[in-house]
């Protein structure tokens, strides 16, 4: 594509950052499928927990070491790492006792807040929280500043929203370990000072118990909560019960929460679904807001199993609901569904589709297969009624990612057991393949097995896809690694990176750090006033506010070729 002084603003990728770091001038993204790029290798098992776009094309990474101390990377848009050596990662908090149960999201300004389940005062964990800038620089307190103090239950499991005003939302479940398993949430301003009730705000008072919860902004510095409840089974009173038995009618509530801490949904929270038999909900990726101060629900739901041998389900469905910023809900009682065929059907991840629908992503296990569809606002099915397959039957996917492309269409990398390698398919906003039908290889090193697959945008319908696997070891071993692939199908390759020195012109070598002018397959970094004089081409732009300035001179075109 090119711009042209009368569209630039308009079209041209503009990545807004407070601080950008680049440590090397010449990019790393390695194309062979069994070396990748290498993220973390320390001498531990590097397990990778959660990651988050930069916000300048590049990933931010979070992995605890053998589920002690917490640690963080940053891989830029091209591939080079950012604030330490992969044998070498950023500290985020090694207090004594264990860390883990990481989530984690943007800042909004290239930083990001995170979140984890910490056990450095007791073997029953407490809640930490840290923000951290786009440098890599802890804004809050060494080693987290702590959510709960309340060492006589344990907490965990937490998740994170934006409270829409510089600071956060974190919810997480406890446990009194004899009576009672409930969740609580906290606000943090952008400084970490809680702004709720000590210990939280309980999101519910019902008889039973609660857990396995996904959270959603509702655009008014406040929340929406997703959660499973067992107040309709007949043992979901019991705790003795519940820790050590299978319940038979665990259903979905929701609840949501104000600004100031008020709980807004009357009656013990929002039913979502009480369908008869279970519904499961646990990941923060089971929700996503509706763009109109609602919220898109999706879930596992046992209505129609009939248990086989030695109670093994033989039809659970995927269902989903949204409910309005009053907590009604907006499609069928109980949910619609997403998939019903017959078999075993599971829910992997699910995106907004920016019309106020969502796009679900689940698994076939009969079949052995990844499928997609996508549900529009009013909850109806726009693809084929059972799906858009996006492996081949038969290649027992294991864990997948997925997002939108930024084009409208979505890319979903998945883990082939069957062909023991990464692979990543695009398929467009109306259900058709855009690659080969086997998608394209990422990964396939021997001994790979890998897990925890995340994907970040990475500018024009580019995406880096990242996980961890034990190709360098056994298990207790294992490495994270990452790979760009780009909008086209190909896995990225090295690429040049160049960075503006001085105001000045494009085409002037005094411009950018080095003295050469950027050649057609470079990534340019803009850091100053720049003009374009004459037409040129480059690989990909990033202008860094509010210093960098791109002009583009009228009859002038500045071509991208990713």
């Amino acid at each position: 594509m090119y711009f042209t002084a009368k569209d630039l603003l308009l079209r041209l990728l503009v990545i807004i950052t407070a601080l950008c770091i680049s440590t090397s001038s010449i990019a790393q993204w390695n194309q062979n499928s069994n070396i990748n790029n290498l993220v973390a290798h320390t001498s531990a098992a590097d397990l990778l927990l959660a990651t988050v776009s930069d916000g300048n094309g590049g990933a931010i990474y979070f992995f605890a070491q053998n589920a002690d101390n917490i640690y963080a990377q940053r891989i830029s848009r091209v591939g080079s790492l950012q604030w330490a050596p992969a044998n070498d990662p950023l500290i985020i908090c090694n207090a004594v006792g264990n860390q883990g149960e990481v989530s984690a999201i943007s800042d909004g300004a290239g930083g990001t807040f995170l979140a984890w389940s910490d056990q450095r005062h007791s073997s029953n964990a407490e809640i930490y929280i840290q923000h951290l800038n786009a440098s890599g620089t802890a804004s809050w307190a060494a080693n987290g500043t702590r959510v709960t103090n309340t060492t006589s239950t344990h907490n965990y499991d937490p998740v994170l929203c934006s409270d829409g005003a510089g600071g956060v939302i974190v919810s997480w479940t406890w446990n009194n370990n004899s009576s009672d398993i409930q969740l609580s949430a906290q606000r943090l301003n952008s400084m970490g000072t809680a702004q709720w009730a000590a210990n939280g705000v309980q999101l519910c008072t019902a008889t039973g118990f609660r857990g396995g919860r996904a959270i959603v902004s509702d655009g008014s510095n406040g929340a929406i909560f997703f959660f499973l409840d067992t107040r309709n089974d007949a043992n979901g009173t019991n705790y003795s019960y519940v820790m050590t038995n299978t319940l038979s009618n665990t259903d979905i509530y929701a609840q949501r929460i104000s600004g100031a801490g008020t709980l807004l949904w009357t009656g013990n929270a929002a039913a979502v679904c009480t369908a008869t038999g279970n519904q499961q909900i646990n990941n923060i990726t089971n929700a996503v807001s509706d763009s109109s101060g609602g919220a898109i629900v999706v879930y596992n739901d046992y209505r129609n199993d009939v248990p086989g041998t030695n109670g093994i389900p033989t039809n659970v469905d995927v269902y989903a609901q949204r409910l309005n910023n009053l907590g009604q809900s907006q499609w069928l009682a109980n949910g619609v569904p997403v998939s019903d065929n017959n078999g075993n059907q599971f829910l992997q991840t699910l995106v907004a589709d920016g019309q106020s629908g969502i796009t679900a992503c689940y698994n076939n296990q009969d079949n052995e297969q990844l499928l997609l569809q996508r549900i529009n606002a009013a909850g109806a099915k726009i693809w084929a009624a059972n799906g858009v397959a996006v492996s081949a039957a038969g290649q027992q996917p294991g864990g997948s990612a997925m997002l939108p492309d930024e084009l409208g269409n979505y890319m979903v990398a998945y883990e082939a057991v069957a062909s023991q390698d990464l692979r990543v398919q695009k398929i467009s906003s109306t259900g058709v393949l855009l690659w080969n039908s086997n998608g394209i290889i990422v990964s396939n090193p021997p001994a790979f097995q890998p897990a925890n697959i995340f994907m970040e945008h990475s500018g024009l319908g580019n995406a880096i896809i990242s996980w961890y696997d034990r190709r360098n070891g056994l298990e207790y071993q294992e490495d994270i690694f990452a790979s760009k692939i780009l909008s086209g199908g190909v896995v990225s390759g090295p690429v040049p990176e160049y960075i503006s020195a001085a105001n000045g012109n494009w085409h002037v070598p005094a411009t950018w750090l080095g003295g050469v002018a950027p050649p057609a397959n470079a990534a340019v970094t803009i850091r100053h006033a720049v003009l374009v004089t004459a037409n040129t081409n480059c690989f990909s732009i990033a202008v860094e506010l509010p210093a960098g300035a791109l002009t583009v001179q009228p009859g002038i075109q500045l071509t991208l070729n990713n």
